[in-house]
């Protein structure tokens, strides 16, 4: 038997890279840290949405319009302590026992966008045509002036399965990602941009995210690095993943923050690349395995996960 093919550890990321889900996220572009609820996965989850105007100083609404829910609620009132001024409120809720959240003021353009999220569907799994639906249906809203608006538009492409990301990534292009990414404000959104950077660049951008990717490893840096590797391997093929196996897996001043980010690079590729991509990474998990004893849990933890 191929020596490979023989090492049960192997043998457990090859049944990976073969069964992954399909509906999996991708949470290299989520940028792998925990995420507050945005304002569209709270309209996704409730079952009333609601305009509501300030009619007193003591918090006191009216909802004036229904977005979600049993158009009865238009004229009930609700208080809100924290709505004492006056103006257009969003308001959600779950259920009755829930009470109602206080989502932020509203303005003009949430016309367009509460009842565009509140027509999707909320039930899990998604299918890969209703991923596309909602990243189409996203896209104009990325890079909103209203930051409510804009993570909201973030998180659902962040949180799509990197295959429908790939597959829908030139919607875009690169000077724009390359605006986004030197924006300090869209500095928490860095992890996608890299990502889509990666599918989308030319010869310059593969320049610049060598030495981004260089840089990063003389500096020790962990920082975002999971989504630079990401990217780099997606411009450099296999000639980035020798870079990541003699720079962060064999080299024994590496981080294990860095060590993580580097391997969940390599297993994205790993799953989603083509036959060569998957031998090449298959071979430094071997590599990995055989030198890393101590570590070598990690390959088939990251992947179980």
């Amino acid at each position: 038997m191929n020596r490979l093919l023989g090492n049960p550890l192997i043998q457990v990321c090859l049944l990976w890279l073969a069964l992954s889900p399909a509906a999996r996220a991708c949470p290299i572009c989520l940028g792998m840290v925990p995420q507050t609820p945005t304002l569209a996965e709270d309209v996704l989850a409730a079952r009333d949405v609601v305009l509501a105007k300030a009619d007193g100083a003591d918090g006191g609404l009216v909802v004036t319009s229904v977005i979600k829910g049993d158009s009865v609620l238009a004229g009930q009132r609700a208080t809100m302590a924290e709505a004492k001024s006056g103006g257009l409120f969003i308001l959600t809720r779950r259920d009755d026992a829930a009470g109602w959240k206080l989502q932020g003021a509203s303005a003009l353009y949430f016309a367009t966008f509460l009842p565009a999220i509140a027509a999707l569907r909320s039930e899990a799994p998604v299918t890969d045509a209703e991923w596309v639906a909602r990243l189409d249906t996203m896209r104009p809203f990325l890079g909103h002036a209203d930051p409510r608006i804009a993570r909201s538009a973030w998180a659902i492409w962040a949180g799509a399965p990197y295959r429908i990301v790939k597959a829908e990534s030139g919607q875009f292009q690169r000077a724009g990602l390359r605006q986004w990414l030197a924006d300090p404000g869209m500095a928490g959104q860095i992890s996608l941009w890299l990502v889509l950077l990666g599918l989308q660049g030319n010869d310059e951008d593969t320049a610049w995210l060598t030495a981004q990717a260089e840089a990063a490893w003389k500096a020790g840096s962990d920082k975002q690095l999971a989504a630079l590797l990401t990217a780099f391997t997606a411009r450099r093929g296999t000639g980035a993943v020798d870079f990541i196996e003699q720079h962060y897996l064999r080299d024994r001043g590496r981080t294990l923050e860095e060590i993580q980010a580097a391997l969940s690079a390599l297993g994205l590729h790993g799953r989603e690349g083509a036959v060569e991509m998957r031998q090449r990474v298959l071979a430094v998990y071997r590599v990995f395995i055989a030198e890393r004893k101590p570590l070598a849990g990690i390959v088939a933890r990251d992947l179980a996960e």
